[in-house]
């Protein structure tokens, strides 16, 4: 998906051209893009693999009525070979990208801003998860997979390359063994 293809998307949806658009270079699985109309921004999430927002239209519709700030969904469907997900645009910066610049007292109140809503996601009610399923087992198999996938492959998304060095692996890698460890005894 490029540039051109969202214009004739939004031309698609809105019956309106952009006035500008700027591809996200943060992101790992889709072609995403931030949207501007001469009254609003959106974005626009796009992926050649069928289905793949499914669950996070199910999850954006559950967290919101618990007073979550996530997105609301404008559209959905396919065009061009993609399948897209259009959503309100939330003002703000990655997280990554500003940390380093945040202040010791802003990184706690986003500390906390975030247990205020993990207590929230708490409260929903998960159907079909396994009874002996738990969070460190989940929080064990997603570092063993990311440990994997980094070490042995490097960090290429789509057409993104994320630097990765061995510093980084060794680190994740030390967490691993860390976490084997408690889930063993």
């Amino acid at each position: 998906m490029n540039e051109e293809e969202i214009v004739k998307l939004c031309i698609n949806c809105f019956a309106k051209r952009p006035k500008g658009i700027i591809r996200c270079a943060v992101g790992q699985a889709n072609y995403v893009y931030i949207v501007e109309f001469s009254d609003r921004k959106i974005v626009v999430r796009c992926s050649e693999e069928t289905g793949v927002y499914k669950d996070t239209i199910y999850w954006l519709e559950r967290l919101a009525v618990r007073d979550i700030p996530v997105p609301r969904v404008l559209g959905r469907g396919t065009f061009g070979g993609y399948e897209y997900l259009i959503l309100t645009y939330i003002k703000g910066k990655d997280i990554g990208l500003v940390y380093t610049e945040l202040t010791a007292a802003e990184k706690r109140e986003i500390a906390r801003t975030v247990v205020g809503i993990q207590n929230k996601v708490s409260t929903l009610q998960l159907q079909d998860i396994p009874a002996d399923w738990t969070w460190k087992a989940f929080a064990f198999y997603t570092l063993l997979f990311c440990a994997d996938f980094m070490g042995e492959r490097g960090m290429q998304f789509m057409d993104k390359q994320v630097p990765v060095s061995a510093e980084i692996v060794e680190q994740m890698n030390g967490v691993y063994e860390k976490l084997w460890r408690e889930y063993v005894n």
